[in-house]
């Protein structure tokens, strides 16, 4: 009672006492990990050992397993979801966990030959199950549970194999909102739904508040469908900048397709799909009439019911359109609408601080592990062959497993130098503003760079270097310095990457150059609205058309 009363952190304290009372009582010992794990501590192996200690004392326990399963994938351990899941489905045989079973990816590789095998592998999964018997899955959400997150980070066009996947998940799950939508009155202003499980102090967040406080009025009426419940400062002011907000909080799919389709949207804009499984499998119904997604997670969905994928001319190569399962709109404007410029650290805490060295060069990759591709390693070894006061810096945060994961890899492919290669824990937000403050370059990792990591360096001042891939999640630096003028820290190829961060790096005159440069530029990134005159244009257009 007190967990389900919000008042998580006395129920945990309470099933902690029950556990020390009686260690052999498998109520208590699940639910602690539950309470554990919905808490969100990921780094924290107590959920864990609760639920291992519960399976102990009860083997064929479903929940037990199921929630295992759960924690085991939060830390980015996906051999260990497998066996998990082998089992449950030694206990119980459930087509959902067999589609989940050919979905699970890893989060980090070890060469660009094991990516290549895990793809092979998943389209022969898929092929076997859509070749196989029927499937049926009542709640993909609760039954398969994950989505194909970790295929944005392998680098490759993933169009083919997301369709594939959907194809899959369709053969099991028919959504009951599925058909074509009567047409709404013409008279009204243009009802825009905006869905996303982030709606916080997140990069979904602080991405899409610009579109939503800032569509004229007199046009668009916008509602936010919040998919969990969140109150920090951010998700208040959505709130407050929306004309509806809707809030969910743990119920079904069913439940909410019939909110949504209840408000009788004429768009809904997905902020995001494959982040999570209930944004993603709300995607395969039909609630409005004209359906977007865009680059919140910045991958072709393979979804048939999202009409159009949302970007800009900056960004996509000529041919971009063979990357999209969607429609790709290219608008013309920069892409981050209404971005708030963050504010400098009123002081700053010394390198030593960090476990850094005063006199180093410090190369900073602040981005979470698993962009970090086997090609990256080339780049990583020739900046730190050729700078011998170069330390570059990771943050392993809350996957230690990832971390370690890396660390066998950099042990391996570039053994000489792994002993400047950095991992700090997780930071603070203003620990994370000071260790970007105090570096001297930001390296941004290829094939899938960063975005807001992007924002808050050039926001410090801090030179970021970008090698743009071929794909959208790779080319959100090399928008901003189109968007600034400037192309000093592109490069073309791994050599140039190198050469140009040793030259931020080592060249403190050329550095200062640089850096006065962004300083002078960089304004044009923050409170900048443009995309949603140019979102509003395009709607009010494609609105028009589906009305016709």
């Amino acid at each position: 009672m007190l967990q389900d009363a919000g008042r998580r952190d006395e129920a945990i304290m309470y099933f902690r006492r029950a556990v020390e009372i009686d260690p052999e009582l498998y109520t208590s010992r699940i639910a602690l990990g539950n309470a554990l794990h919905k808490r969100g501590d990921i780094a924290n192996s107590e959920a864990e050992v609760n639920l291992r200690c519960a399976i102990a004392l009860r083997p064929d326990s479903l929940d037990a397993h199921e929630l295992l399963a759960s924690v085991l994938y939060q830390q980015a351990r996906t051999l260990e979801v497998a066996e998990t899941v082998h089992n449950m489905q030694r206990i119980k045989h459930a087509d959902g966990k067999s589609i989940l079973l050919a979905l699970l990816l890893p989060a980090l590789y070890q060469s660009t030959q094991e990516i290549m095998q895990v793809r092979e592998d998943l389209v022969r999964k898929i092929d076997e199950l859509l070749e196989g018997p029927p499937l049926s899955v009542s709640d993909p959400v609760t039954e398969i549970r994950i989505t194909p997150f970790y295929l944005a980070y392998h680098g490759l066009n993933d169009c083919e194999i997301q369709k594939r996947i959907v194809q899959l998940c369709r053969k099991a799950y028919r959504p009951a909102c599925n058909s074509p939508l009567p047409l709404r009155p013409r008279s009204r202003r243009i009802r825009i739904g905006f869905v996303s499980m982030h709606f916080r102090l997140h990069s979904i967040g602080r991405i899409n508040h610009g579109f939503i406080s800032a569509l004229r009025r007199d046009k668009f009426e916008v509602t936010v469908f919040s998919l969990t419940r969140h109150d920090d400062a951010l998700a208040r002011k959505i709130r407050a900048d929306s004309d509806h907000y809707v809030q969910f909080d743990g119920e079904p799919l069913a439940r909410i397709e019939q909110v949504i389709a209840g408000h009788e949207m004429d768009v809904l804009f997905y902020c995001d799909v494959g982040m999570d499984a209930l944004s993603y499998f709300l995607a395969y119904s039909r609630l409005a009439p004209l359906q977007c997604v865009s680059w919140g997670h910045p991958d072709t969905t393979g979804i048939d019911t999202l009409d159009v994928f949302v970007s800009a001319y900056a960004l996509e190569l000529p041919e971009a359109g063979a990357h999209y399962s969607e429609e790709l709109v290219r608008l013309p404007a920069w892409i981050m609408p209404g971005y708030q410029c963050p504010p400098q650290p009123t002081s700053l805490k010394p390198r030593s601080a960090f476990g850094l060295g005063n006199d180093s060069h410090i190369y900073a990759c602040p981005q979470s592990l698993f962009k970090i591709h086997p090609d990256f390693d080339r780049a990583i070894a020739e900046i730190l062959r050729e700078d011998p006061r170069g330390e570059v810096v990771f943050l392993e945060g809350r996957h230690a497993h990832l971390g370690e994961m890396l660390r066998q890899r950099l042990d391996r492919t570039i053994p000489d130098v792994k002993g400047r290669i950095r991992f700090l824990p997780g930071l603070s937000w203003q620990d994370y503003l000071n260790l970007i403050s105090i570096s001297d370059v930001m390296l941004d990792p290829f094939h899938f760079g960063g975005g807001n990591t992007t924002y808050e360096s050039l926001a410090m001042g801090i030179p970021v270097v970008t090698l743009p891939s071929r794909f959208l999640r790779g080319r959100f630096s090399l928008g901003c310095y189109l968007k600034m003028g400037m192309t000093e820290c592109v490069a073309g190829t791994t050599a140039q990457y190198a050469e140009t961060t040793l030259r931020l790096g080592t060249d403190a005159d050329y550095r200062h150059f640089v850096v006065n440069k962004i300083a002078e530029t960089r304004s044009v990134l923050f409170d900048n609205y443009e995309m949603v005159k140019a979102l509003e244009t395009f709607l009010e257009h494609a609105c028009s058309s589906t009305r016709a």
